[in-house]
């Protein structure tokens, strides 16, 4: 069987975004900006200096919590997405390249996964972050299956960090490590796609539930 890597690469390196796509990431980047600018002067938001471009705004526009939220998917997909395509000039592509993989596999991850105590907006924000990346990079789907194995070992956060600094912290850490797992995988570095079936099993998901249309 085809590894969900494998197969969410192939979908997002032959994205053609159409018009409502379009729209829908003018949207939810006006949104992303709008509470990102709004906590620019937060403590956690100065606590984040350390952090690289794209995981600075991923905290600040996470820290208020009034961020988008994908409901079947159990997590905050813009404040993911919209930082890696702004970090890596990838444009509306690269958004709803990650966009889509993070809602897919947040879906397969589903409401055990969640129960469970994970905080879905950092795991499968990681490996969406390095799909999302590694089509704003240009890399084929081979690169950016590979691009979201290397992010598996980055695909954590837990809901115990809820009411902490750590919360917005960490979805910060995901999109830095996937950005990172992306760069690597240009680099040429190497990876077993089916890692990240493997990491699905492990954390409760469903690697057959991942819709690959």
């Amino acid at each position: 069987m085809t590894s969900v890597a494998v197969t969410l690469a192939e979908w997002a390196a032959g994205l053609e975004p159409g018009h409502e796509d379009l729209e829908l990431a003018h949207r939810s980047l006006l949104d992303t900006v709008a509470v990102t600018l709004a906590a620019r002067e937060h403590r956690v938001t100065r606590l984040a200096a350390p952090l690289t471009t794209g995981a600075r705004w991923a905290v600040a526009g996470h820290v208020l919590d009034f961020d988008d939220l994908h409901m079947p998917s159990t997590t905050h997909v813009s404040v993911v997405c919209v930082p890696t395509a702004l970090a890596t000039d990838g444009g509306a592509r690269a958004y709803l390249a990650a966009a889509g993989v993070m809602a897919r596999l947040g879906t397969a991850l589903g409401w055990r996964h969640y129960s469970a105590g994970w905080h879905a907006t950092c795991t499968a924000g990681a490996p969406a972050t390095a799909a999302g990346a590694a089509v704003a990079f240009g890399l084929p789907a081979e690169r950016i299956a590979a691009a979201m194995a290397l992010a598996v070992p980055a695909a954590g956060g837990v809901q115990r960090a809820f009411g902490t600094d750590a919360k917005s912290l960490q979805v910060g850490f995901a999109v830095q490590a996937g950005i990172r797992a992306a760069r690597l995988a240009a680099a040429g570095a190497q990876a077993d796609p089916s890692a990240l079936d493997v990491w699905l099993g492990l954390v409760g998901g469903d690697p057959s539930a991942v819709d690959p249309s």
